[in-house]
């Protein structure tokens, strides 16, 4: 039997649902609430919600009982087989193959699950500002920006723009990429700029992005790259207060 990533996945979804995202499950923790009636494990499953879920709890549960069940065979032909050393010996690799193919599975699953729980927790601050009051979003991000809370800065204004239409946008844009510039988030920022300059060509921070763009490709080591966003600065924005950092940055 092969086990996949996605079948990690499954089983990450289903602690997730039981609320037991924080442990680990062993094989032998597994077989006995798959196999054992009492422990209240098809409760559990019928427990779960969405039928989405319900379905991935089946799965993963057909799943892990297909791997024991190929592990239980194994043991039992090495069993019949014991004073055959060769055939034993290979049903003995078959086993630390499954074996290792479960750590495998059980390595995978720390990773996700810290990132779904990072999900959970992003999910909990959205909850955190009222969707009919984007500008509270905002303002309040300003006010962190302004505090230098640059963490809290770009998770607010991130609430914010997830309001395409907010009249706000512009400046909203501007302030998470200096944020995240504050943060050396260079590549976060370079992108905020960037999209600023596609979706407001005439605003009046583009001087100012352009400068940040280059700084974050200087600080990147990317120097050939920060030289052409100075020098845009200098064609197509001569007369900004930037100029002159621009122009400092060319020599």
């Amino acid at each position: 039997m092969k086990l996949t990533l996605r079948s990690s996945l499954l089983f990450v979804i289903l602690l997730l649902s039981f609320g037991a995202s924080s442990c680990l499950k062993t094989r032998s923790g597994l077989r006995e609430e798959t196999e054992n009636p009492d422990s209240g494990y098809s409760n559990k499953v019928t427990e779960v919600s969405t039928t989405e879920n319900q379905r991935v709890a089946e799965e993963l549960r057909g799943e892990i009982n297909q791997l024991n069940g190929r592990i239980d065979e194994l043991q039992k032909k090495n069993e019949a087989l014991a004073g055959d050393q060769a055939k034993k010996g290979e049903r003995d690799n078959q086993m630390r193959d499954l074996e290792s193919k479960i750590q495998e599975m059980q390595a995978s699953q720390a990773a996700m699950i810290d990132a779904l729980q990072k999900r959970e927790k992003e999910k909990e601050k959205e909850k955190e500002i009222p969707k009919s009051d984007p500008a509270t979003a905002y303002e309040k991000g300003r006010a962190a920006y302004r505090e230098k809370r640059y963490d809290a800065a770009v998770d607010l204004l991130t609430q914010y723009l997830k309001f395409p239409k907010g009249k706000f946008t512009e400046e909203a844009l501007y302030l998470r990429g200096e944020s995240h510039y504050a943060k050396e988030q260079y590549k976060k920022a370079i992108l905020d700029y960037s999209t600023l300059q596609e979706k407001f060509p005439k605003s009046k921070f583009i001087s100012k992005g352009l400068l940040k763009i280059g700084m974050s490709f200087d600080a990147l080591g990317m120097k050939s790259d920060a030289k052409a966003f100075y020098q845009e600065i200098l064609d197509k924005h001569a007369k900004s207060p930037e100029t002159k950092a621009a122009k400092a940055k060319l020599k």
